[in-house]
């Protein structure tokens, strides 16, 4: 018999279902937007893995994570506040390693290893087939294909299995490996080096080249003698710019790409070449190495060479010289113009074959590295992952300078000079040389390639007839010649602190700063508004610190004696 009742209430109950199950307001996923992540009802291993990849970061995740999210996540939060939000509440935690972030609970073993001994092995590409060999492994180490890196992170006793492992997986046994130690020097002595190419490239026209490479064998006798006997000049006077090192598996190729450098204190984008290193041969009794090594110029692809050298552990040999010709905008006070510089550089190599397990298999917590860039980067031809090579605003580097200052009254004070490089356009500074002078400085560029900047300086020592100020003011500077930096500030107004007066009493400085790789010569006139003396500091580099003196004429009369750090 049909019962209407019945059937209303059947009807109902579907209808109620359907409109539940399909609702949003329910419904369990993730939600992507152009600034957030809309977490619903999310897995947190899930939710973890979108953060990873949206954010570009890597995560580890303990596989014993339990639980689900509902949170909105927005993309300008740092990785850190974003991590702690959603771990808190489950009593998770995060631990950071270089570019890994470890998540567990604090017994977990993720985060209990984050303690233990860490490596990075080059092992070339790995097949998936290989990969899976490695499954057993897989809590202990995180594979980089880009780089062919495994980073392993395991206990000291674990060490040597999760190598053996490794070794099993990459069919060429992983055991051995080639350091190449690569030196870069530049000669600022053009009519030196404008010999070693005589009879070599004399027929081009080096204004219509923006680069030359050549190689040993491409110079003349004569030329090449030359050139021996400028590697022994540059080693005795310090002319290295950068020493690389990278490791290489026989048979796989590591390419090291590099559009930055710093000549003297001034970033510079002129000697731009990247190389490319392949290991053919080793003779593990003699260390003797065979390795076919290719020189790409950035500007110019065509000019690249390919060479083959033999080398022996403990002996530089030479790789090539660089001969870079390129357009220079100068900006002067009065206007700008183009110009013309010859730059020339030297690559020379040294190689030590090494076993990877035995080099690795330590308890010491050293870390091998598959390459110590010194301003060089892997596997990056468009140098994205370079710093911000820029000038520093008014010619001064992320730096600390550090030491004493000694008085005409006989007091000795600290002294330091704090620079920072916030972006390609905003700057700050801190100087302190005792009570009575020091200063805190925020400058702005007008444009990221001028040399003009707007700067707001406040401190003690620093205003007209010495007072207490804030000052407002511009500044400009400009390198006519090679390794040669004129500068200027003008302080139109200043504020007088004690007396809270404004007065458009000016405070001037001008200057000049000699840069060699030896040294380094800054020589300024100042004045409050009148003439007040004049200052000198001499930089002497040397292999791993900076020695600095200085000696200042102005009304506060000192000496001040330390060292330099670049930062």
């Amino acid at each position: 018999m049909y019962n209407k009742e019945k059937f209303n209430r059947i009807g109902l109950t579907v209808a109620m279902l359907i409109l539940f199950s399909t609702s949003p307001s329910v419904a369990a996923g993730i939600k992507r937007g152009d600034s957030e992540l809309i977490f619903q009802d999310t897995p947190l291993p899930k939710a973890l893995e979108e953060i990873g990849s949206r954010l570009g970061f890597t995560i580890i995740v303990d596989p014993n994570l339990k639980g689900s999210i509902t949170q909105t996540i927005n993309y300008d939060w740092p990785v850190e506040t974003i991590l702690t939000k959603i771990l808190e509440p489950f009593g998770y935690s995060y631990h950071k390693i270089e570019n890994y972030f470890l998540i567990g609970d604090p017994g977990s073993p993720l985060i209990v290893f984050s303690q233990w001994d860490s490596f990075q092995i080059p092992v070339g590409s790995l097949t998936n087939e290989m990969y899976r060999c490695l499954e057993s492994y897989k809590p202990y180490l995180s594979y980089d294909p880009s780089q062919g890196v495994v980073f392993i992170k395991a206990p000291a006793s674990m060490i040597n299995e999760t190598l053996d492992g490794i070794g099993k997986a990459d069919q060429i046994g992983a055991q051995l490996a080639v350091i190449y130690n690569f030196s870069i020097f530049e000669f600022i002595n053009t009519k030196e080096m404008d010999a070693l190419f005589s009879g070599t490239i004399s027929s081009s026209n080096p204004s219509g080249n923006k680069g030359v490479i050549i190689t040993p064998d491409q110079i003349s006798t004569e030329g090449y003698l030359r050139l021996q006997g400028k590697m022994r000049e540059s080693a005795g006077l310090d002319l290295r710019i950068r020493q690389p090192r990278v490791m290489a598996l026989p048979g796989k190729t590591t390419r090291v790409s590099s559009k930055y450098h710093l000549v003297g204190d001034e970033p510079e984008e002129d000697q731009n070449f990247s190389l490319a290193v392949t290991p053919v041969s080793v003779d593990p009794s003699s260390g003797v190495i065979l390795s076919e090594i290719k020189i790409d110029g950035f500007e110019n692809r065509i000019n690249s060479v390919f060479t083959t050298i033999r080398t022996t552990p403990g002996t530089p040999e030479t790789l090539a010289v660089i001969r870079k010709v390129f357009p220079k905008k100068e900006r002067l006070f009065l206007g700008n113009y183009q110009s013309q510089e010859i730059r020339y550089y030297l690559l020379t190599v040294e190689t030590a074959p090494i076993n990877i397990r035995l080099a690795s298999a330590v308890s010491e917590k050293k870390v091998l590295p598959a390459a110590v860039l010194d301003g060089l980067f892997l596997n990056d031809p468009d140098n994205s992952a370079a710093p911000d090579s820029g000038p520093a605003i008014s010619g001064i580097p992320n730096m600390l300078e550090l030491g004493l200052s000694a008085k005409k009254d006989g007091r000795i004070d600290p002294w330091f000079n704090l620079s920072h490089r916030s972006s390609a356009v905003t700057g700050y500074q801190v100087y302190y040389e005792g009570r009575d002078l020091y200063s805190v400085s925020f400058n702005r560029k007008f444009r990221p390639d001028d040399g003009a900047y707007f700067e707001i300086s406040a401190g003690a020592g620093i205003g007209p007839d010495r007072e207490k100020a804030v000052l407002i003011g511009v500044g400009d500077q400009t390198s006519p010649l090679s390794g040669m930096t004129f500068f200027g500030k003008y302080y139109l107004w200043s504020f007088l602190t004690e007396t809270e007066e404004l007065t458009n009493r000016a405070v001037w400085q001008a200057g000049l700063t000699i840069n060699d790789p030896r040294y380094q010569l800054i020589l300024s006139v100042s004045g409050n508004p009148d003439f007040d003396g004049y200052r000198c500091q001499f930089n002497k580099r040397f292999r791993d610190h900076t020695l600095v003196f200085g000696f200042d004429s102005t009304e506060t009369e000192s000496i001040f004696l330390g060292f330099k750090l670049n930062l």
